[in-house]
């Protein structure tokens, strides 16, 4: 199992509730720059999702892609993009209303076992809002910062949580903890092998 895998080599899954294209993004050529992304000050609905499509480009997946505004719970380490977040509270009759759109990458108070999982495009403070990236090829033309590898459990270095990568080409990989080895849960990430 190597390390890291390419941006370009994977697609996310979006487990997340809620349907696409229910708002835009203050800046939709760059979201992590809008100003309705790290706000203390919710800009949209918990779980307002916007789906959108890329084109190719050197290096870069053409298809679409889909982010989801969430609220950062308390990072366990600080939130950088390219960092993996999941719910802090699994969705039900206890948790009815935003509380499961409340996300950490602190994997002794996420939820891994919903598979509703996303990824960081920027740094996020505690308890701020912002954009998120659930579903579907990594949006590199308009985040950047989304660009790159992203580290197996083999080589853990960003949040406590990262992907694992099985050993054959087009096998299905996920979300793991860290700690806790190669613990699967339902949100997944397909390898590209374009």
């Amino acid at each position: 199992m190597s390390a890291t895998i390419d941006s370009a080599e994977f697609v996310l899954v979006d487990n997340w509730p809620t349907a696409p294209n229910t708002g835009v993004p203050d800046s939709a050529s760059d979201p992590a720059s809008g100003a309705d992304h790290n706000v203390a000050t919710a800009a949209h609905p918990v779980g307002t999702k916007w789906t959108s499509h890329q084109q190719a480009s050197a290096g870069v997946n053409q298809g679409a892609f889909t982010l989801i505004y969430l609220q950062m719970g308390t990072a366990a380490t600080t939130l950088a993009a390219k960092h993996i977040v999941a719910t802090e509270t699994a969705p039900g009759a206890a948790t009815a209303g935003t509380l499961m759109y409340v996300v950490s990458n602190d994997d002794s108070t996420v939820e891994l076992g919903t598979g509703m999982a996303a990824i960081a495009l920027s740094a996020v403070t505690d308890a701020y809002y912002g954009w998120f990236w659930c579903d579907g090829v990594c949006p590199e033309n308009i985040c950047s910062g989304l660009a790159g590898s992203y580290y197996t459990q083999a080589s853990v270095v960003v949040g406590d949580m990262s992907l694992g990568q099985a050993a054959a080409d087009n096998a299905v990989i996920g979300f793991i903890v860290a700690s806790a080895g190669l613990r699967a849960c339902g949100i997944s990430f397909v390898i590209d092998v374009a």
